[in-house]
Formats: C-alpha cells, structure tokens, sequence
C-alpha cells in the first residue's frame, strides 16, 4: 500500500523524529493511564460519598419513624415506608425483622456476587422513662452496579479523549521540531556531504525566518570558523610551498599584471561586487612599474565608489605597496611590515679568479661602466656607487610619494619606520604588530577568528 512504503520511507529519512515520536507517545501514554485512573479513583469516591450521604439521610429522617411503626404493631406503615425508602437511587432491597416473628421487604433479595453495600440498623423503643427495648433490625442493600457501569463509560470516554489529545500533541511536538531542528539537521548532513577543499568558500547558511543565538546557531559559526580556519590554513600552506619552491629553484605559479588588473577593471563595473578584498599573502616581490599599474586599478575601483579592504598576517615592501591603496588595512596581530627600502647588491669575483688561475680579458670605455667591475674589483667602485644611489634614491622616492600619498602619512614617515625599525619595536617590547600600528601603517590588528 501506498501510505506504508511513504511510513518506511520517512521512518528510513527521520530516524530521529520518529524515536522521538515513539518516546512522546509512550510517555503521554503511561501519563493518560495514571490521570485516568486517579480521575476514576476520584470519580468513584465522589459516587460513594453521594449514597453515604443519602444513608446518613434516612437514618436521620426514617430509622425513628419505623422504630415507632414496629412499636406500635402498624404493620402498613411499616410497608409503606419500606417501600418508600425503596425508591431511594441505588436502593436494591431493605429487610425488616422484628421481635414478635414478624417480616417486611421492600425490592428483590440480591443475587449473590453483585456488588453491594449492605448496613443493618438495631431498632429500639426509649420509653419516656429511659428504659429501651429492642424491635427489630433493619437491613438496607444498595446495589453498586450503576456506579461501576458508569465508571466503565468514562473509563472509554477518558481513554478516547486523552488518547486523542496524546496523538494531536504528538504531531504538534513533531512538526514543531522538524521545524525548528529536524530540517536543519538535514541541511547541516548535505552541506557537510558536499563541502571539499574546492568549495570552502561557500559558507554553511540555514534556512530560518529568524536568526536566533541558539544551538543551531552555534552549530553554524563553528563550522563556518572551522572553514575560514581550513582556508587560511590552505592559504598558509600554498605560501609555504611557494617559498619552498623558491628555494629548491623551483618554479611557482605567476601572474600577469594584466590579467590582474583586467580583474579589478571587471569589479569595478561590476553592479553585484560592492567590496574587494585584497589578500596579498602569496605576492613575491615585483617591480615598482608593476605594482604602480595594479594600485592605479585599484585607486580607479575606490573612485567608483567601492570599498577596498587589505588583510594579511603581515606584509612585505611590495605587499604593503598595493595595500597602501585599500581603505583599510588589517594585520594579524603576530605580524609585522617590512620595509627596507631598495639595495642593489653585486658578487664581486677579482680574488676568487686569481686564487683559480683565470684570466678574464675586459674591455671597457668611460667611467661609469661598472658591469665588468666584479670581474676587475672586490667591491664596488665611487662611480658606481654614485650611479646606483641615484637610481635607487629615484625608485625609492617615487614609492615613499605613492604609499605616503595613499595613506595620508607625513612626509618622510616611511624613511623613519625603515630607518628606526629596531627602537620602534623595542618601544612596543618587541611587538611588530603594535609598532606597525603606530607608525599609522595599518588601521587595525586582528586575530584569524576576527
């Protein structure tokens, strides 16, 4: 049948929902049984307390009147009276037996095992003297059959309405947990089933009306956290590859400046992208020609009105160059800036070649020609000193004009921070971070989670 392959199926799907439901259901079942069987207790108390009530009645208005009937040996009222008390509700028979072998009923004798209630009352005569003679005794019977069978009705109209109501409760309890957990569980499964290396830029968003700091909530930061943790280890991870393989003279991914700017110039008229976030974790060096084309793409995607945000764990000469032209920067607050300014650095061989015997024919021209000088000296010569200063002093000014100029920094800032980087930490107590800060290189330090 159709409905039970759809019960297997959601059994199959909602393993826990229906445990629950087993659970509801027992438990409202064993509290139906207990209520209903103290209400019966109570039920049938009351009933009991209703006849005692009619019994402690007669034997206030009836016992006196029949002691006298028997007394005076009127035997119709006795009868009448009997019969009488006989329409009393319950009333199954009365017996009366007197001194003189006289007897008077009212109703039939009960048949054995039928549940009753029997009393018997001694009937006397006080004479007005105080002297006291026995007439008799009065026995009353009052059948219980119609107290049990209607207990018996309630028992079925109790059992139908709470049995009902568990049920009515049980599916409420159901859907209002599917709803607010089951469902989500079930989006939580599917999201970790497909999260890969490939994907953890995805992150885990659940489907509710209202955003709650719940359980579920928690749920979901921590695997959200755990991603960014994943990430940035990756991203740790790809940098120490790079740096391993630059030692092992290997070759590491590269890209062009083009493609890089082509990408911003992209983001930049792009109406979905609101926000670039520049992670520079993985750039190697680069020329200052280049670096200045990717900062004027960026300057041209903050002209158009679009936040530029820098963050990395800390950042290298070239790095801090394209960072310069975010609209905040953010630094782990383990990292640093390095900023050393340009150098130019040659081997110089002269020495070496006369302790191996060779010889080396140069010909040269002018003063400054120093490309033949490690072949000819052991260190650098004025004139190519000269030169050298004035190439770098060149490059050097035109970085300090770019990076002072994005940041708003005071003129030569950036020759101080190179030039006193040792007192700077020391004045922090050897934190990097909190002197990059105060130079105003960096807005704010941050840990991974933040």
């Amino acid at each position: 049948m159709l409905w039970l392959s759809q019960l297997k199926q959601y059994r199959r799907e909602n393993p826990l929902a229906v445990r629950l439901l087993a659970y509801i259901l027992l438990f409202s079942s064993l509290i139906t049984l207990l209520s209903t069987a103290l209400q019966l207790y109570l039920n049938y108390s009351n009933e009991l307390s209703v006849i005692d009530d009619r019994i402690q009645q007669m034997e206030a208005t009836s016992l006196g009147n029949l002691a006298n009937d028997v007394w005076l040996i009127n035997g119709a009222q006795i009868q009448t009276q009997l019969d009488d008390l006989y329409q009393l509700p319950d009333m199954h028979y009365l017996q009366l037996d007197t001194q003189f072998d006289e007897r008077f009923s009212a109703g039939d004798p009960p048949p054995p095992n039928i549940p009753l209630i029997q009393r018997s009352y001694p009937l006397e005569h006080i004479t007005p003297e105080g002297e006291r003679y026995a007439l008799g005794t009065l026995q009353i019977n009052i059948n219980l059959q119609r107290v049990h069978r209607h207990l018996k009705e309630q028992i079925l109209v109790i059992l139908a309405a709470q049995g009902v109501k568990t049920f009515l409760v049980s599916i409420f309890i159901l859907s209002l947990f599917w709803t607010l957990v089951t469902q989500h569980l079930g989006a939580l499964s599917r999201y970790a089933g497909t999260l890969t290396l490939d994907h953890l830029d995805q992150p885990l968003q659940l489907n509710r009306r209202h955003q709650h700091a719940d359980e579920l909530s928690q749920v979901v930061n921590a695997i959200n956290g755990m991603r960014l943790s994943l990430m940035d280890d990756i991203d740790k991870r790809k940098q120490a590859e790079r740096a391993l393989a630059e030692l092992q003279d290997s070759p590491t991914d590269q890209t062009r400046v083009k493609d890089v700017v082509d990408s911003l110039r992209a983001a930049q008229d792009d109406e979905r992208i609101q926000a670039v976030v520049l992670r520079l974790g993985a750039l190697q060096g680069g020329g200052l020609s280049k670096l200045q084309e990717v900062g004027a793409a960026i300057d041209e995607i903050r002209a158009a009105g679009k936040t530029v945000i820098a963050m990395g764990d800390g950042y290298t000469q070239a790095q801090y160059y394209l960072a310069s032209r975010a609209d905040e920067i953010y630094m782990h607050d383990f990292g640093f800036v390095l900023i050393e300014g340009f150098g130019h650095y040659k081997a110089y061989l002269r020495s070496a070649l006369e302790k191996l015997e060779i010889d080396v024919n140069v010909f040269r021209v002018g003063e400054y020609k120093s490309f033949v000088e490690p072949y000819l000296r052991d260190d650098m010569s004025e004139e190519d000193k000269t030169a050298s200063r004035r190439w770098l002093a060149a490059l050097w000014g035109a970085y300090q004009a770019d990076v002072v100029g994005a940041r708003g920094l005071q003129p030569g800032a950036l020759d101080t921070y190179a030039n006193s980087t040792v007192e700077l930490v020391e004045a922090t107590e050897g934190d990097t971070a909190q002197a990059a800060l105060n130079a105003g290189l960096v807005d704010e330090l941050l840990g991974h989670q933040e």
